[in-house]
């Protein structure tokens, strides 16, 4: 998304890497490709390298964001799945995606639609809302693992109402604690549905990343993290895309996060 872009990142929502990036970078296993080129080209080893179905501007729920909801999402692995049983049998397929990661990252959309839709918060309650989040989120990943799906990484809704696009609402350039205090609410219920879901499903396993308490910490505490911040707001064609950028051009909490996301990424066990 500029000049400093590398081809391989030019059609995504950042200038490099995102978090599936440098997940399977971490792991020592090839990126995952997104899900629409590996149907566009001829390759004769489909989804063997893992595959990545983010979508920006979506959520949990099918009414959140414009772009393909979880629930389209979790439905395109049906795909997949039929493609690996014809490549690797049975067994076969089992066993690649029993031991692949599955990578989802949602619910900061659905967090702020609430938020900014009075006929939803005229119709539910904060915690009526959450309780419909976490409970399709749960239906969607019980739908996973019919597909064979065993490890998940899960990280919880980071505080979207320091986002600056929030704080430049108010004078003071305070967060929004509404937001945040819906954040935490939704946060909690994941927690908990998700034990929950492990001790009906005991061979699934999962990792939770508190990203509520990652994100405030670099916000309340920049020096800790090695260097000071300024808060820079651009206005594109009316949609705010706002960033923290630090003092090292190499550290960079971005912003642009609260603005998406739907993230499924499979990575490659195999």
């Amino acid at each position: 998304m500029g000049s400093t872009t590398p081809p391989e990142y030019q059609l995504g929502f950042s200038n490099g890497k995102v978090i599936a990036d440098f997940l399977a970078e971490k792991v020592g296993l090839p990126t995952s490709p997104p899900y629409l080129s590996l149907l566009s080209n001829n390759n004769k080893r489909p989804f063997l390298t893992g595959v990545n179905f983010a979508s920006g501007a979506s959520g949990i729920l099918n009414s959140t964001g414009y772009g393909n909801p979880f629930d389209k999402t979790s439905g395109l692995l049906a795909s997949v799945h039929k493609d690996l049983l014809e490549k690797l049998g049975s067994s076969g397929a089992q066993n690649y995606l029993s031991k692949s990661l599955f990578a989802i990252d949602t619910g900061s959309n659905d967090v702020l639609s609430y938020s900014d839709s009075s006929d939803l918060r005229e119709k539910s309650t904060p915690q009526q809302y959450v309780g419909l989040m976490i409970h399709t989120l749960k239906s969607q990943m019980k739908r996973l693992y019919i597909y064979d799906a065993r490890k998940f990484l899960i990280p919880g809704v980071a505080s979207v109402g320091c986002a600056p696009s929030r704080r430049i609402e108010n004078r003071a350039g305070e967060c929004n604690e509404e937001l945040n205090a819906l954040s935490i609410k939704y946060n909690e219920g994941l927690k908990s549905m998700l034990l929950k879901l492990k001790s009906k499903l005991k061979d699934i396993n999962y990792s939770y990343f508190d990203a509520y308490s990652f994100t405030q910490n670099i916000i309340q505490k920049p020096a800790a993290y090695g260097t000071t911040c300024s808060v820079i707001r651009n206005w594109l064609k009316g949609l705010i895309r706002s960033q923290k950028v630090l003092k090292y051009a190499n550290i960079l909490v971005s912003f642009s996060g609260f603005l998406r996301l739907k993230l499924l990424a499979v990575v490659s066990g195999g």
